[in-house]
């Protein structure tokens, strides 16, 4: 379980997650929905560019709008708040400890994921937590 420390967790989020990784067998890593201090989601699953470049799907939009209520397979997830299955994260190797403390971290976490074998997608839960950064 991967969170970072200016996240707030709201009601349900872990067991979403849990719920998630059991429905979705083949997800070794599942992302909650993050919303920021006004509710507004901060993002619905990026989409990862061929040249590097992450574009921020659903950016701003009400974050419990429809378009929130599903699960979805995803590029990457953040991690805020993402669980990584235990023997994916064991085969992939976790987190690259040479981009710290830089961003690309869940990227390049999820790019893992993806070449992983029996672990190749990743999935947003319905859980919720809050990240500050705005």
């Amino acid at each position: 379980m991967l969170l970072h420390d200016d996240t707030e967790v709201l009601p349900g989020w872990l067991e979403a997650l849990v719920r998630a990784a059991d429905e979705v067998r083949e997800a070794g890593a599942i992302g909650s929905r993050l919303l920021n201090l006004t509710a507004r989601s901060r993002q619905r699953g990026p989409v990862l560019w061929r040249d590097g470049r992450v574009s921020a799907v659903g950016l701003n939009e009400a974050g419990d709008g429809p378009a929130f209520q599903e699960r979805r397979i995803v590029d990457t997830c953040g991690t805020a708040s993402m669980l990584v299955r235990a023997a994916t994260w064991d085969a992939v190797g976790g987190l690259e400890e040479r981009l710290f403390p830089a961003y690309y971290v869940d990227v390049d976490l999820c790019m893992k994921v993806r070449r992983q074998g029996e672990s190749r997608c990743t999935s947003r839960a319905l859980g919720s937590s809050i990240d500050d950064r705005g």
